[in-house]
């Protein structure tokens, strides 16, 4: 696969129930267009779990509530 070159600004959001290759077409996408990048909400969510970041600790409950 050839890397191609964006003609305009592209900003693409990837929606999908986990498992539904969000991440497999954000690689290709990235692979196919060196000039994109990629931001993961659920990637910035567990991080902020993991630091006990205000919003983590918020989340951190609200899964907790969700699984009861």
């Amino acid at each position: 696969m050839s890397i191609q070159r964006l003609s305009k600004a592209a900003r693409i959001i990837l929606v999908g129930a986990p498992g539904v290759g969000k991440g497999t077409q954000t690689e290709r996408l990235m692979n196919k267009f060196s000039e994109l990048s990629a931001i993961s909400s659920g990637d910035l969510l567990r991080k902020n779990v993991r630091e006990r970041t205000p919003l983590g600790m918020r989340i951190a409950f609200l899964v907790r509530k969700k699984k009861r």
